[in-house]
């Protein structure tokens, strides 16, 4: 989803997916993810943010001055499981909550169970190096994280 306010994704079952399971990104705010159970994907179970959105998506410099992919979204009681990226992902996301989760199996090929990043679009050279020296793998796949 892209620029999208205060909805909200609750109750679905999201499986076989060759991309990532949920993506809230382009300047989406206020959002709320739970209770899902998302399973068997091939990217990032729930990405928070975007790593490609075009800048027609983003609020004005009076909303999101900063251009945050995602702002203030809830991602709560979901379970996340079996697949080749992060069972949660934040890029380029801002004053997010992810609370009482469970993630297994996940980050089979690439990531790490929980992964910060910012987005390469839109940044300098200088900026970029400095935050990918600054992200953290948490955990591996196979622990479980509530």
């Amino acid at each position: 989803m892209r620029n999208g306010n205060r909805i909200v994704v609750r109750d679905c079952f999201i499986h076989n997916v060759s991309g990532s399971g949920i993506i809230m990104g382009g300047g989406s705010s206020n959002n709320t993810i739970e209770r899902n159970l998302i399973s068997e994907f091939g990217d990032r179970g729930i990405l928070v943010g975007s790593d490609n959105t075009e800048p027609q998506y983003m609020d004005g410099a009076q909303l999101n001055p900063e251009w945050h992919d995602s702002i203030g979204h809830v991602i709560r009681n979901n379970i996340v499981s079996n697949g080749q990226g992060a069972g949660i992902a934040f890029y380029s996301a801002r004053d997010c909550i992810a609370v009482q989760n469970t993630i297994t199996d996940v980050a089979q090929t690439m990531h790490a169970c929980l992964l910060f990043n910012l987005s390469p679009k839109l940044i300098t050279q200088q900026v970029g190096t400095w935050l990918a020296l600054r992200s953290h793998q948490l955990c591996s796949h196979t622990d479980v994280v509530e």
